[in-house]
């Protein structure tokens, strides 16, 4: 099984650059040079599957987070992502650039990205501030904003990137509990978070075979 490497190359379905000019235009000249430098040092590194690879450090995978951030998109009409980003990161580019080459590498169509509507949420929400029953106030608010936000129910299968999205999204029982699964008739596919795939690039192997079995 090849192991797709998922800062892609060349353009993609429904994307009108290649992923050296992903740099908003607007950036800083400085931020402009090390972003791109450091997604083009990330293209060059090809992702293979080897019984070497080495381990993940899996400590900071847990459900203790006090704050985290959401993205949750419609990828088509059946499909759903949901992303567990920091607190402080926006959507940007770079993890867009990559969601769509995981798009492509399954093989599933996805909207244009002019067309993505992106729901944010983020906790605390104002007027929750105290740490009693946290996880518990979470989990209400989270499935409130998916049931009446994005029309969860709707939706056939369900990508998860990140601890938080499986906790407060369908309840997963234990951070490390990867793979694809289904859960009142909806099919979920659970992985690391954007934000990992991104700083750990061996992580993409291990995730592939999270995923791989959902390829159209």
């Amino acid at each position: 099984m090849g192991i797709q490497c998922w800062f892609s190359r060349f353009v993609l379905p429904g994307s009108s650059a290649l992923l050296e000019p992903l740099v908003p235009l607007n950036a800083d000249p400085s931020d402009r040079l090390t972003l791109s430098s450091d997604v083009q040092t990330k293209a060059s590194l090809p992702v293979t599957e080897s019984l070497n690879t080495p381990k993940i450090d899996r400590s900071s995978h847990n459900f203790q987070a006090t704050t985290f951030k959401l993205i949750v998109m419609a990828l088509s009409e059946t499909r759903l992502v949901v992303l567990d980003l920091p607190i402080k990161q926006s959507f940007n580019v770079v993890y867009r650039q990559l969601l769509k080459s995981i798009m492509f590498a399954l093989k599933w169509p996805v909207l244009p990205e002019q067309d993505w509507v992106v729901n944010e949420f983020n906790w605390p929400l104002s007027g929750f501030k105290s740490k009693s029953y946290q996880t518990q106030d979470a989990l209400f608010a989270v499935q409130g904003f998916l049931k009446h936000r994005c029309s969860l129910e709707k939706y056939q299968q369900i990508l998860l990137f990140g601890p938080m999205s499986a906790q407060y999204v369908c309840e997963v029982e234990s951070a490390s509990n990867y793979g694809v699964f289904t859960q009142s008739d909806i099919q979920y596919a659970y992985s690391y978070s954007l934000d990992q795939l991104v700083q750990i690039p061996q992580c993409k192997a291990e995730a592939w075979s999270h995923l791989s079995s959902l390829i159209d």
